[in-house]
Parts: structure tokens; C-alpha cells; sequence
């Protein structure tokens, strides 16, 4: 367990696809401040020391959230159930 932002991570398996972009986003944001503080740190590095431990994820895995546009699918999938909704 490791907290991030004041929010801690236990490292559970999404639930649907919208907590799936969340968890995706929340990699994704870790990993951009990781290497805005140093940006030497190889992708690996931050693989092993900060985002296996929490998420339990493979590192394929991990390569692939960095490459998902997270925050567009989330932003259509939420205009999509604001829309089923109305």
C-alpha cells in the first residue's frame, strides 16, 4: 500500500472500463511527475520502484496504459452515459 495525493492505492483490479481510465490516468499521472523530478529515471525504474509494488500490474501492461489516451476515452465515455442518462 502506498499513498499518492493524499489517496492510497491497494492495487485492486478495475471494476468497468470507467475505473479502469481512472487507475490508467492515476499511472499515468505518477509517471509524469516521477520524471518531471528526474528525468533520467528510466521508465523501468519507475516501473519496479513505484507502480508494481502498488498495482501489481506487468510491465507490458504498464506500457500500455502509457500509450492509452485515458482522459479522452473517459471524457466520451461520461458524455456518452450523461447522454443514456438524460
Amino acid at each position: 500500500m502506498q499513498i499518492y495525493n493524499k489517496k492510497i492505492y491497494y492495487g485492486i483490479m478495475a471494476y468497468n472500463r470507467r475505473n479502469l481510465l481512472k487507475r490508467v490516468i492515476d499511472i499515468q499521472n505518477i509517471t509524469l511527475e516521477l520524471k518531471r523530478k528526474d528525468g533520467d529515471m528510466f521508465f523501468k525504474t519507475i516501473y519496479w520502484t513505484h507502480i508494481y509494488p502498488t498495482y501489481k500490474i506487468s510491465y507490458r501492461t504498464y506500457a500500455t496504459y502509457l500509450d492509452m489516451n485515458a482522459r479522452k476515452q473517459l471524457k466520451e465515455l461520461e458524455e456518452k452515459m450523461n447522454k443514456k442518462a438524460s
